[in-house]
């Protein structure tokens, strides 16, 4: 796999960076309760500095990557987002600070966690390549990153996201980027359950009975029917347990005929 940390730096530095600032002290606690359809200015700050922080790591002037940020912003706040906003980021960024010395090169997970869900539209199927063509775009023409090879490899990952399968033994930063993804399956179940429920506010066009057979057709039932739904160990030995009973529960609710929330 492509490292940008070959020849440039050691692994170390970058992983300190992400310890030391804004994935270390910034991101040790998780604020507890429900998903949130926003985040406070003080989870915003923390987002922009991540973001700012990984793009110098690039070459980055931070004039360029604030430009960028605030346009990434812009697209998580769309009006039909209710999961997929920014919290979403903040809840991936506080999981990847706790794994980060398992990855080859964080700042791809970061870029990949910035990027992966910057389209999103519940109407369409190909969300994942038009995020990563955006990233590409925005890597070459605003950015400037000068690193093919890290531009290619952010993209792959963001496309893996669309069925969240990979090698952990092979790609294992592909594998840890899709479990941070995928966390929250693992969370207490009234998080999970606010998380259900903020999906479900996405397709609010779906009629509840269009909601349920493709809400089990689609994720509930092909994701319990995997051996294991964390490709790491480190996220099946946190998560696994519990994010089988959370699955399995709602698709109990829709059996039952009850409210997701």
């Amino acid at each position: 796999m492509f490292s940008i940390l070959k020849d440039e730096c050691p692994i170390a530095t970058v992983a300190i960076f992400l310890l030391s600032g804004s994935l270390s002290t910034e991101w040790s606690s998780r604020e507890a309760g429900m998903v949130q359809a926003s985040v406070n200015k003080e989870q915003l700050d923390k987002l922009r500095n991540t973001y700012c922080d990984a793009a110098q790591y690039l070459g980055v002037p931070r004039t360029s990557a604030e430009r960028c940020f605030t346009k990434l912003a812009q697209y998580y706040a769309e009006p039909h987002r209710r999961y997929h906003t920014l919290a979403h980021l903040h809840q991936c960024m506080v999981e990847f600070a706790d794994v980060v010395w398992h990855s080859q090169d964080p700042a791809l997970i970061v870029m990949a966690i910035f990027y992966h869900d910057i389209t999103y539209d519940v109407h369409r199927n190909d969300n994942e390549a038009k995020s990563a063509l955006y990233w590409k775009f925005i890597a070459r023409h605003v950015l400037e990153v000068k690193n093919e090879g890290f531009i290619a490899e952010v993209a792959r990952l963001i496309e893996l996201s669309g069925e969240h399968r990979t090698d952990p033994v092979t790609d294992p930063d592909a594998a840890l980027f899709l479990d941070v993804d995928m966390s929250i399956l693992g969370a207490d179940a009234p998080e999970y359950d606010a998380y259900a429920a903020a999906v479900r506010q996405e397709y609010a066009h779906c009629s509840d009975d269009e909601w349920a057979f493709g809400r089990v057709a689609k994720f509930l039932d092909p994701t319990l029917c995997e051996d294991r739904i964390f490709l790491t160990d480190i996220f099946r030995q946190k998560y696994e347990e519990n994010a089988r009973a959370n699955l399995m529960e709602e698709r109990c609710r829709y059996q039952k005929n009850l409210p997701l929330a």
